[in-house]
């Protein structure tokens, strides 16, 4: 199970090996946008929301533990409507979007139902593992 803040961590290192510089790495202890990178040479900055399959925080109820199919909704939910923010408020014309998320089914399964509106929206959806990113690049 990887928490936000192993996410954040694993796909910053991957967005660095792909040439990118981090401008800001955000964990659950602070608000704000994620990930902020720019590839250099290229116009805009990649801003990311991230979320995890269980809690970050010890002493919680869910730390450690996986989080329900409802809870995972829920997550889902909330990038959504972060990442429509950032698109909204926070962002340049060269920027894109994207939104992680552990690479489990049923995370999967609820962003493949509305992949056309994501498609459409032009962000970037990518799935994290300890050993893999995917990138399903919409723009």
């Amino acid at each position: 199970m990887l928490d936000e803040n192993s996410i954040v961590q694993i796909l910053c290192k991957h967005l660095e090996n792909a040439g990118y510089a981090i401008l800001q790495q955000r964990t659950t202890d602070e608000q704000g946008i994620d990930i902020i990178a720019r590839r250099s040479g290229q116009a805009g900055r990649l801003l990311i929301e991230v979320k995890g399959s269980t809690s970050s925080k010890p002493g919680t109820r869910n730390f450690g533990r996986p989080f329900s199919s409802a809870q995972i909704l829920n997550r889902v939910g909330k990038a959504l409507y972060k990442a429509a923010w950032m698109d909204s408020e926070d962002r340049n014309a060269d920027d894109r979007v994207g939104i992680a998320f552990p690479d489990l089914d049923e995370y999967r399964r609820l962003l493949y139902r509305i992949k056309p509106v994501i498609s459409k929206l032009g962000w970037d959806v990518f799935f994290v593992s300890r050993d893999k990113v995917s990138l399903q690049q919409h723009s």
